[in-house]
């Protein structure tokens, strides 16, 4: 379907604040792409405090302090201290990165059309005592006033096929005109209750293109060639293959954590903000990741990588799956995949195809706001 250049006030509400590379890229990524193609695109300030909470910059675990030894206690007034600075600078990262997303708080403006998604929007708070169960704006009820409402690859996470689940989406899933999500599993769980009009579509991240990206992208942060270590899970696998490899090779690792660390080694990333994720990446020779995004980010800057992870299974199997890189997946160190070099052609086309269909998804959604169908 071609895509027409449309003048529509389109709002998306998404996570947008959390210190999470893979919550803001999301974000910005769906925002952008939407601005570069149909104009006047904002991203719906929705910050509720259950997640304010969880990414305060400052914060006391009074109930945890209470209850742990004196020992514990010490150590984590002086943890707190230690890291204080770090904190600090990694959260300003992100605002800095947050400064050319247009973020809007929403004063009862009228949207022709809003997306909501991507990102867990629509899973189940459990992760403080502030707040429990589904959040229905998430799910178009209200606080957005728009003519038009669709999803764009939202993720259920947690959510279980249960009866409540069920009932959930039966009373909230009416409020969209299109519906897409971001698991095929999702899919597959929605057209089993009945919703058959469902579809299936790629994170948005790789609706921008490598090049794209490389305009958001600073300078090369480390001289030397590198490996890069993107380990959110603390993988032993992951850990062991890219010292193997740096070994093997003279390189550098590079590790991107958001577990503060004492050390001042210049290889120890762990204030970076989106900005610097991107540049790690960019310029990254080899990676090893843990990471959902690790892996797409890694399919975009066109690297060879390797990945594990004893949860990231379904979405990231399926992606590899479809760009034919299966093997990457690895259980247990090996640095041979890491030794081949990965058949860009072949898998930019399949990258190409997918984020073709979730532009085609999007243009079906505003030619419909648009009264074109």
């Amino acid at each position: 379907m071609e895509v027409y250049k449309l003048v529509m006030k389109i709002g998306v509400v998404t996570y947008h604040k959390a210190d999470n590379y893979g919550a803001m890229l999301q974000a910005f990524a769906l925002a952008k792409y939407l601005d570069t193609t149909y104009n006047d695109v904002e991203i719906v300030d929705y910050w509720p405090h259950y997640h304010a909470e969880v990414y305060k910059l400052w914060k006391w675990d009074g109930i945890y302090f209470r209850q742990c030894s004196w020992k514990s206690k010490i150590k984590y007034v002086v943890k707190a201290l230690l890291f204080a600075s770090k904190k600090y600078i990694r959260h300003r990262n992100f605002a800095r990165f947050s400064r050319i997303m247009n973020i809007v708080n929403d004063d009862g403006r009228l949207y022709d059309a809003a997306f909501y998604g991507s990102d867990t929007i629509w899973n189940i708070w459990k992760n403080n005592e502030l707040y429990s169960g589904f959040d229905s704006v998430y799910w178009g009820n209200e606080h957005v006033n728009a003519k038009y409402k669709f999803s764009y690859a939202p993720s259920m996470g947690n959510a279980l096929d249960d009866d409540m689940t069920k009932a959930h989406c039966q009373k909230y899933l009416s409020n969209f005109k299109k519906i897409s999500v971001r698991e095929n599993q999702l899919r597959l769980l929605l057209n089993k209750w009945g919703y058959n009009e469902v579809t299936h579509v790629v994170d948005p991240t790789c609706l921008l293109t490598k090049e794209q990206w490389d305009n958001y992208t600073p300078k090369r942060l480390v001289g030397e060639d590198y490996i890069l270590c993107y380990n959110l899970e603390r993988s032993f696998v992951i850990d062991k293959t890219a010292n193997e490899y740096a070994l093997r090779y003279g390189l550098k690792v590079v590790y991107l954590t958001p577990d503060f660390n004492l050390s001042k080694s210049p290889f120890i990333f762990d204030t970076a903000g989106p900005f610097e994720f991107l540049s790690l990446y960019k310029y990254a020779s080899r990676v090893v990741t843990s990471s959902f995004h690790g892996v797409i980010f890694s399919l975009l800057f066109e690297k060879t990588f390797v990945f594990n992870s004893n949860h990231e299974t379904e979405r990231i199997e399926s992606i590899l799956s479809l760009c034919g890189l299966n093997d990457h997946f690895i259980y247990e160190a090996d640095i041979k995949k890491l030794e081949e070099t990965i058949d860009y052609i072949l898998v930019s086309k399949q990258i190409n195809q997918l984020r073709t269909q979730g532009r085609q998804y999007i243009a079906e959604c505003l030619s419909i706001a648009n009264g074109n169908l």
